[in-house]
């Protein structure tokens, strides 16, 4: 359900979006309006602009940012328009900054956190875990800012359960974070979420279907229930091997997913090649391929799929294709090796 703060910043900023003169309307529009419109179209993780709007809202904030360099909202402004980008090392950078020029401000240490852990898979194996720490511990500050703060309640649940023992990891504070977010206001979703998953990592089926059921019924927004189920039959298609039980929800999941979603056909595909019907997968990852071409799991499982299915040629196309776009893919070598088979199969 809509906030009144929500409500009011759509309500402000709306009608310069809109107008017919974009120009105008990006002169009347100020660095701040832009920052708090991108805040509210944001999930709590990533940032969905409609691409309409844009241009607008980043040349407002790169305006304002640079006449008003001390500003740190701006600065956070300029972290969240570079993540919006996907330019990871200048989001924390700017990021940095609003911390520094506003270290009590919680949104500013959420977002570093959050751009942090947005980069670290660029990051060398020496740094990742010095970045690991930096990122934990800005959600440890937001919390400690606001302990009702949702967004970082859950990340910090999420480096609790995939880092390790030594570097921090913990089921156990992972378990208090998600009991914690269902006292809180808009965390029942959340917390319900993180259940699921540390029902699943337990292989305790039942608890985490009753949790991942929870958890879609109380998401209030159609992608929220697409997260739960997309969850949900993922869990059960790689962690309990059970695809058969993943195909109804992952027809529930079509129900609420947008139409240019490559996972929902990826998900398809994956049930269906575990299945042993790789002529029905190979469709599927065709499907996904066709919405988003550089999505390396479903291009590697067509060419799997491909050759289970008895089709050579099409097989070796789809694994030099593979290797063509993903060259530093850990699974390169085993493509390049069924080249290598396939080329002498087919003569």
């Amino acid at each position: 359900m809509p906030t009144t703060r929500r409500i009011a910043v759509l309500a402000l900023c709306a009608p310069l979006l809109l107008a017919p003169a974009a120009r105008a309307a990006e002169a009347a529009l100020s660095g701040l309006q832009a920052v708090e419109f991108l805040l509210e179209h944001s999930d709590g993780f990533s940032i969905a602009v409609p691409a309409e709007q844009r241009d607008a809202i980043q040349s407002a904030i790169e305006r304002d940012a640079a006449a008003q360099p001390a500003d740190a909202r701006l600065a956070l402004g300029m972290a969240l328009v570079k993540q919006m980008q996907g330019d990871n090392k200048a989001a924390r950078e700017h990021a940095e900054r609003a911390v520094k020029l506003s270290p009590d401000s919680a949104d500013a240490h959420y977002w570093l956190g959050n751009t942090v852990f947005a980069g670290i898979g660029q990051a060398g194996m020496l740094d990742k875990a010095s970045l690991a720490s930096k990122g934990r511990k800005a959600y440890e500050k937001t919390i400690e800012l606001n302990p009702a703060h949702a967004g970082a309640r859950y990340a910090l649940a999420q480096f609790y359960l995939g880092a390790p023992a030594i570097a921090g990891g913990s089921d156990r504070k992972a378990r208090e974070e998600a009991q914690a977010l269902l006292k809180i206001e808009d965390g029942a979703f959340l917390g319900r979420m993180t259940l699921g998953q540390l029902a699943a990592k337990e292989k305790k089926w039942d608890d985490m279907a009753r949790e991942y059921a929870a958890a879609e019924q109380a998401a209030e927004r159609d992608d929220r229930r697409a997260w739960a189920l997309r969850s949900w039959a993922w869990s059960l298609i790689d962690s309990k091997k059970d695809p058969s039980a993943a195909l109804p929800l992952i027809e529930r999941y079509a129900a609420v997913a947008p139409p240019t979603d490559p996972t929902l056909h990826y998900f398809r595909g994956r049930a269906a090649q575990e299945l042993s019907r790789p002529a029905e997968a190979a469709e599927h990852y065709r499907q996904a391929l066709a919405i988003s071409p550089n999505a390396r799991n479903s291009g590697f499982a067509l060419a799997e799929c491909l050759e289970q299915a008895g089709d050579a040629a099409g097989a070796l196309a789809a694994y030099e294709a593979f290797i063509e776009r993903h060259k530093d893919d850990s699974r390169a070598g085993d493509a390049k090796k069924a080249v290598k088979r396939l080329k002498k199969k087919l003569g």
